[in-house]
Parts: C-alpha cells; structure tokens; sequence
C-alpha cells in the first residue's frame, strides 16, 4: 500500500435495499488534532423520518399529597428514585387500567409517564406505591417513566423499559370464506381486533389444524378441522381475551345420490324410498318430476335419506332432483312410476336404465301384468329376474357393449318391447391428480389418470366445471385448474351415464407471501407468482411477469389477474428460475435461481405518487442547559466556546436531514434554550464545544447554513434527556440538560478483513461512531477513525457510564477507495457498550469491481452483467448472504429507480431479460444509467433463499455490505 494520507469520504455514496435508500459520506473538516481523524463521515438517508408520535409528553408535574412524611424541604435527602414493578403490566390500548407502580423514591412532586403520554388519576400512597390509571396509546411495548421534582428545582427519572404492554380486546367481526367442506383441510381468514401470534382457534369445538397470524391486517389465518355439516361457533382466545361468532362457519359436504331404493313406485305415491348417498340432510326438498316428495329424515352418517313418493302425473321415468345446504343434484330418468290402478299387461320403464359394461348390476322393471311366467330379454338375450310384485321385476343386467340395447318384456303371450331400453356405459373410475394442489388462482396444469375417459366427459374441480383441458386417451386427462377458494375440493369426471369421485383430490392455497420473498415446495412444472404494490400493499393486477431458465433457454410469461397473481404452468418448466415483475410506473424487479413454487414480488412506484404530502410541523423544545462554565477557554482566540442543542434521528445515517434546531439551539452560556424538533419519540443531545468565530458570523449572517455551520465544530462535552415525545405542533418545556461527560474516551477499533483492492479498490479504512438510543433514535458522534490500515484508534468518545444501559455505541466499520465517490466500499456494523478491551469489527463482505459493463462503458447486446469480488486484507473474505444490483437513471431529484435484481450469494453474472410490451415503458432506459452492486450479509442466520421474505433481506437486518456503483449507457 502506497504510504499516504487517508483521505476523506465524498458525496457520492450512496446504497439502496427494499425501498429504503442511503446517502453517501460528507467530508469535512474536523478542528480536532487526532492523527486519526482528519475527516468526519456523515451517512444520510433519502427516506424521512418515520417515528411513531404516540401522544405528547406533559411535564407538567401532578401536585402529590403525600403527608407530612411528603413536605420536602430544600435540604432534605431523598431516597433514591427506582421503579420496581407494575401491577398488571398489561392493559387494553383504550387505557383506564389501574396500575400499581412499585419502586422507591415516591417523594415531592411526582409525574408518571407512559410512552411519553401522563399517567392519569395519580395517587400516591407511600414513597413506595403509587397508583394511576393509563392513558391511551397503541399496541405494543411502553416505557414507564416516574420523574420526580422538589422545589421546582430537582430533577430525577426512572425507567422501566417495555414496563408496560399495550394490547386489543379480542373481537371476532367476520370469516372468509365461511362456507367450508366438512372434511376440513380449507384456509379462512378470521377478522376482528386483537388477534395476536399465539392465539387458539376452535371451530365448533374442535382446535385449528393450524393458527397463522398476519402482521399486514391483524387478521388469522387458520386451517378448519372436520366438523359436523352446518354452522359452527368460531372460538378465538389468547392472552387478550376470547371472542366467539355464533355460526361464523358453515360446514358442507358435497351432496351425492348413488342409488334409489326402489327406483319405482306407484302413481298413487306415498311409499317410502330410500336415498342412499352423502351429504343427505333431513333439511332437504325433494321433487319428483315436478311434485314434491315428503322428507321423513336422515341417518346420523347423512348417507341414507328416507322419504315418501308423491303422487306421480303419468306411468314412466321422471327426474328426480334434491337440494340442500350442501348443494343440489338431478338425476335424469331415476324413477319410474307405474299405474298400480291398471289392469293390462304394460311396461312403464327400466330403472336404472343404464348400466356399465360388465354387467351385474340391479334392474328394475316396472309395469303391470307381471306374474312367474315372466321373462325379460336384454338385445334378445334372456335374463335372470325375480318377481316381487304384480308391477315390479328385479333383474340382473348381463354384460354388453357400449351403447343402448332393446329391452323385450313377455308374458302370457304378450310382448311388449322397448326400444332403446337399457344403455351400456364405460365405467369412469378415478385414481390419482398430479400435482394434487395449486394456486388460488388457478392455471395449474395437472394430470388426471383413471379409466373409462372420452371426449364426452365432463370434469369439476369441486362444483366448478373445468374449460381448458383435454382427453388424451381412456386414461390421462390434461387439465388447466380454474381460480378457485383456499381448500380441497372433489375431482369429478363424470358423462351423461357414470359419474367418479375423488374426494379431496385437489386443494387449492394462497401462495402469496405478505413481506414478499419465495417458499414451497421444489418447482414442479408449475410457479405461482403474486406482485404487490409497494406504496400501499394492494395486489396489482397486468403485472407483466416473465420466468427464464437460463440453462435450458426455456422462458414462459403472462400478465397477473385482478388479484395481483399468476399461475405459470408449462411440462417444460422446471427451476433453477429468474421471475422479473414489471410494469410501467414501477422499478421492474428480478428474482434470480428460484427453485421453489411460489414466488411474491413488491414493486416500488418510480413515476411518483401524485403532490408530495404537507409538511408536518414541528415540536418545540425548551428548558435550560448548563455545563459551558465549566469548559476552559478556547487556547486560539478565533475559536469560542459554545453549546448545540440537537436531538436524535431516527437512523444512524440521517442527522443531517433533522431540521435545524433554530437560533435558540445555539447558546454562549448556559441558559435557556428553544429548538424544533421532528415528532417522534426522542432524546435532546446538548454538546460543548469550540466553535470557529467566523463560522459562526456567516451562519448568522445567512451565508452558510446550519450543518455547514457545524462541521467546524470541536466538541469537548455532551449531555443527554431522554424519553421525550412529542406529537406535531407540541411545546414541551422544562427540559433541562446538564452537559456532564467528557468527551475524552479512546479505544482501539479493529476491522476484521476488511477487503483491499488495487485502485479503484478499497485502500483506506474508518470507523464512524453512533449512540443507539433504542426507540428514540440514533445520535452521530462528531469524531471519526481513518487510516491506511484497519487497526484504528477511535477517540474523544463519550463513556456510557452513568446513562441508562439501553444505550449503546453504535460503530461502522469502512473500507472504502481513493476515487472521487469512495467507491468500490465496504460496510460492517458493530454495537455494543463494552469498549473496555476495544472492538473487534467483523465481517466484512468483498468489495466489487465492473467487468462488464466497464465504468463509462455499454451494456451489451445480450444485457449480460458481469463483477468480480476483491479479497480482504488478510485473505479470503467472507461470502454474502446475497447481492442486490440496481439500475435507475439520472433525475431533477433523486435518481429514478429502473430495476432491482436479488441473486444468491456467490453470483457474479445475470442477464437482464427482455420484457414483453405488456411492460409497457418498464425495465432499462435509452441513454445513461447508474449501475449498483451491493453484496449483503444478513444478521443471524444463513438465509435460506429458497425460503425466505423481503424482511430477511431488508437493510435493517444487513450486518455488512458493500457496494460500487458505475456509469454505463444502452
């Protein structure tokens, strides 16, 4: 390495995952002397702040009756403040729950503060108890905070962090659906409030098969057990209560009729028949021909439905149809009356009048004039038959061919024959589906075998009849599935003589992820594709999609439906898999080498989303700072001593996009001060320090503006108040800071391996130091380390003793290049509050350098993308747990997201598709575009990327990253 100063970091960083965006490192002077701190590195954000307001703090203290043992005289010594516990710890988020608080100090005037909002009602009974009922807030976790005042002087506070839990009554409001099939098996959705992870489920008093809860709506997914056949109570508790839904769920089972017995009757009605079947409820209505049949009842099984025959009109077959709850069925010619009034020799009809090939099966000959002498021929051959009555024959069907036979009835010398009496059928038999489940949304290809198929068949999916399939032979059957509700559903092929079931043979589920990402099982020739909109989370519909297999060249694509999703099924398809969403308005986004079934993507608007929202006003903050005095005198008279008064932001890398404090945060003494604030959940950072007189001038001159201002001030002191919260338009007054901790700790920083590259690769190496604050944010600290090797030295570092001990250093580790913006860099992240022994920064993932396109270059014909990895300083570095690449173009404002890649974690090359004009104006644009590539290692562990979210990708969880960015053109 060439022996020369390390250089500062520029403007140009920048890196993006998943909507949220960074801005790059700021150079600027710094007017401390350490050798390894010549620059100070800022990291911005492009996203604005997005803290909660739950409510505004009101310091305001509650004047407290405490007795004589209550007077507090000015130099009394007060028992330490302290908060034990709360009792209960749990409450409803309409708030009014009576808490028990139990700690020490109870003393003087006393507020209670939950997640920043006063606790109301408040009584204290001892210095050791103390009551107050809650206020309002959100569900979640809240800091309970007791602060403590005397003499209008005093200040003390305690905190219990996630003291206190904030959560929903449990409220069941709907299900859907709400019709399911007995069996079970089927996914619904339940609705309502306060429906949390962990919640039990029974539907008529059988458990959930299984209990999933969705963090998008509050809502629960559950899969039904079998139940009994109509309503059921839905029965939901947890730890937030228990609600039910009087018959929230409706059980069914399909309805089928086997047989008839008798098929026959008399005209005058009013014998009993039996239907034998499934799904036969004594809440049925029956019709013979057009007159209803009295409905006596049905067994417990629901297979065997006994009932009265009305009245026929006229001697013959009429149909006879039945409805319930679980459907309706109509079977043509399935009973046949006869004149039981007649006195000549006739033949009314055959039931049933059809029957499969092999024969053996049960006939019915209905007439009059029937007696031993009796004989019946099938296509001129006898058959056996058994007299039962005057006007009833029961026979046995001998086999046949396909197709209808006459049927010759004789008696006595009489002959009467039917022509076409009696059909022959193939039977239809079921044996398997494949693949036996799919998407919601239908478009599964899927195999159907059996026995007895033609081209006459008719095929359902449950009570759905299929369009879009095809009859190869008497045994397959080549089926696209139609859309369809989460759940099993029956396969029926049936013609107009047999009919097959297999029950349950298919079942239908939601593929969509809410978060986004990939699951399921290994890609069968089938991938279901969901595209959500990342602006508000609705599904979006003419999403052009295309999946290429690079190996096989075979490529497949479609537009997504009104529910934002798309089957793509084809015998050639099989993974590994690239999907690319893209429509015009959105940053097309590619997921490469899936292997799995079920694929959801987000795409971000990039054409943007109509008048930007109203400002939001800000929260003023006073109180008095004290702690200047104390500081020596600037040694250089161009410096003067100053305090800042500045609040936290809401991620390490944003504090330069707070508003500035205003004039009233810039003080030459102690004193009061007056600042804006952004709302949200903060801590006031007061810091002491030098300040260049003539930066000063211009700033309240109006030549420069405030962070400008900033940069050449030399901090020396800081001090902090925490648990401030303040809603938009707030005033919060009384708080006070006192500027008590030195800035003088040094520590040794270590970055393990960071990577190293001949130029334009990494050549120098930092740490920039943070404060995590927790809920309130992060604090930037104004010092930094850099040098020429990763062994640094971090110093005038504050020490956390004496604050609260959810406060940590928050410390990025670079390794980054001596070009113009940094890049190629490299990014690791470490927190702790242990710097006794120094930090180890570890790991780092390697840095990337263009292969093609070069920087200034072109993207080529065949849109291939290709980098290679530099190595660390030491060897092999550590491998990441995937890459994102972005393309945007140049814009008035920020750049214009194009399109977005995720690859798995050793690739180095992709090739960018070709989009449909479906796309519409999606995907690359004509002219000069930025190119990035951002290695990621995610905290915790390996991702899985056959199964895995947006969330476990997401830039909150990133460890270390890396990234370089070039120029090209198309």
């Amino acid at each position: 390495m060439n022996q020369r100063e390390p250089k500062g970091i520029n403007d140009a960083f920048f890196f993006v995952l998943l909507g949220l965006f960074f801005a790059g490192c700021q150079s600027s002077p710094n007017s401390s002397d350490d050798a390894d701190s010549g620059t100070t590195v800022i990291l911005d954000s492009f996203m604005a702040d997005s803290s909660d307001a739950n409510g505004t703090p009101n310091d305001t203290n509650v004047d407290v009756d405490v007795g004589d043992s209550g007077t507090v005289d000015a130099g009394m010594e007060w028992d330490e403040l302290s908060i034990n516990s709360l009792v209960p710890n749990r409450g409803t988020v309409a708030g009014g729950t009576e808490i028990r608080l139990i700690g020490n100090g109870f003393m003087g005037e006393i507020s209670v503060l939950i997640r920043g909002q006063e606790c109301r009602e408040l009584t204290v009974e001892s210095p050791n108890h103390l009551r107050c009922q809650t206020p309002s807030s959100t569900v979640g976790l809240a800091a309970v905070s007791v602060v403590r005042t005397g003499n209008g002087e005093l200040r003390e506070t305690a905190t219990l962090d996630e003291g206190f839990t904030y959560f929903e009554d449990v409220s069941l409001d709907g299900v859907m659906p709400n019709r399911v099939p007995a069996r079970g098996g089927a996914e619904v959705q339940l609705f309502g409030a306060g429906l949390i992870d962990g919640s039990r489920v029974r539907i008529g008093g059988n458990e959930a098969l299984e209990v999933r809860p969705n963090e998008a709506d509050g809502s629960l997914t559950i899969v039904v057990p079998p139940g009994i056949p109509g309503p059921a109570d839905v029965d939901v508790s947890n730890f937030n209560g228990r609600d039910s839904l009087p018959g929230g769920i409706f059980y069914y089972e399909d309805l089928d009729v086997l047989a008839i017995e008798p098929p026959v009757g008399p005209l005058s009605g009013g014998n009993q028949v039996a239907f034998i079947g499934r799904g036969l409820l004594a809440r049925s209505t029956v019709f013979f021909g057009m007159n209803p049949a009295e409905v006596l009842g049905a067994n417990d099984e629901r297979t065997n439905l006994a009932l009265n025959a009305p009245r026929g009109a006229a001697a013959g077959a009429v149909t006879v149809t039945i409805e319930n709850d679980n459907g309706t069925r109509e079977l043509n010619s399935a009973y046949v009356y006869f004149d039981d009034l007649a006195n000549n020799f006739q033949v009314a009809g055959l039931a049933p009048d059809r029957g499969p090939l092999e024969g053996g099966g049960e006939v019915w000959v209905a007439g009059n004039g029937f007696n031993e002498t009796t004989t019946v021929q099938f296509d001129g051959r006898s058959i056996e038959c058994e007299l039962v009555d005057p006007n009833r024959l029961r026979c046995t069907a001998p086999p046949g061919v396909e197709g209808n036979v006459p049927v010759d009835v004789s008696t006595d010398g009489m002959n009467v024959v039917v022509p076409n009496g009696y059909t022959y059928f193939q039977r239809l038999e079921l044996i398997a589906v494949l693949p036996d489940n799919g998407s919601v949304a239908g478009g599964t290809q899927i195999t159907i075998t059996g026995s007895g198929f033609s081209p006459d068949n008719t095929v359902f999916l449950g009570e759905i009849a299929l369009e879009d399939y095809q009859v190869l032979n008497d045994t397959t059957i080549l089926a696209v599935t139609p859309p369809n509700t989460p759940g099993p559903v029956d396969v029926i092929v049936s013609t107009d003589f047999s009919r097959s079931v297999l029950p349950g043979g298919f079942s239908y589920f939601e593929p969509a992820a809410d978060f986004g990402g990939v699951w399921g099982n290994p890609i069968a020739n089938t991938v279901n594709v969901t595209v959500i909109h990342g602006g508000n989370g609705q599904r979006m519909e003419d999403v052009a999609v295309v999946a290429v297999n690079e190996d096989t060249g075979f490529r497949i694509d479609g537009l997504t439906n009104d529910n934002g999703q798309l089957t793509l099924s084809d015998p050639d398809l099989s993974g590994p898999i690239n999907v690319t969403a893209a429509k015009e308005g959105f940053e097309a986004t590619t997921i490469e080498d899936i292997d799995v079934e079920n694929v959801t993507i987000i795409l971000f608007p990039n054409d943007g989303e109509g008048d930007p929202p109203p400002p939001v006003p800000a929260v003023t903050l006073r109180g008095i700072a004290t702690g200047l005095d104390v500081l020596p005198k600037p040694v250089n008279e161009v410096y003067i001593n100053v305090i800042v008064i500045e609040t936290t932001h809401s991620s390490p890398y944003n504090r330069s996009r707070l508003p500035p404090p205003g004039p009233g945060g810039l003080l030459l003494e102690d004193g009061p001060f007056d600042i804006i604030a952004r709302p949200g959940e903060l801590a006031i950072v007061a810091t002491a320090g030098e300040l260049a007189r003539d930066a000063l001038k211009d700033y309240q001159d109006g030549v420069i503006d405030y962070w400008t201002m900033r940069r050449s001030f030399n901090p020396m002191a800081m001090g902090i108040r925490r648990f401030i919260a303040g809603s938009p338009g707030d005033i919060i007054e009384e708080l006070d800071v006192q500027i008590d901790h030195p800035l003088d700790l040094t520590f040794p920083v270590d970055l393990d391996n960071p990577p190293a590259g001949a130029d334009p690769g990494p050549q120098f190496y930092g740490a920039l130091p943070r404060l995590n604050f927790g809920p309130e944010g992060f604090w930037e600290l104004d010092t930094q380390a850099v040098g020429l090797d990763p062994n640094l030295s971090m110093r005038r570092m504050p020490r956390l003793d004496g604050w609260d001990a959810d406060i940590t250093y928050y410390i990025i580790g670079i390794a980054y290049s001596a070009t113009e913006d940094n890049l190629p860099m490299a990014v690791s992240i470490e927190e702790t509050r242990d710097v006794e022994a120094g930090l180890l920064i570890t790991p780092f993932v390697g840095s990337t350098f263009m292969i093609d396109p070069l920087r200034g270059g072109q993207l080529g014909a065949g849109q291939e993308v290709t980098w290679g990895v530099h190595d660390g300083f030491e060897g092999p570095i550590t491998p990441p747990s995937g890459n994102l690449i972005l393309v945007e173009e140049p814009a008035l404002g920020p750049p214009k997201p194009l399109w977005r890649y995720i690859t798995p974690s050793l690739t180095t090359q992709f090739i960018m598709p070709e989009l449909p004009e479906a796309a519409g104006g999606a995907g690359l644009g004509q002219g000069v575009m930025f190119l990035s590539v951002l290695p990621f290692l995610i905290e915790g562990a390996d991702l899985d990327f056959d199964d895995f979210t947006y969330n476990d990708v997401a830039q909150s969880r990133w460890k270390a990253w890396s990234q370089n960015m070039i120029i090209f053109s198309r």
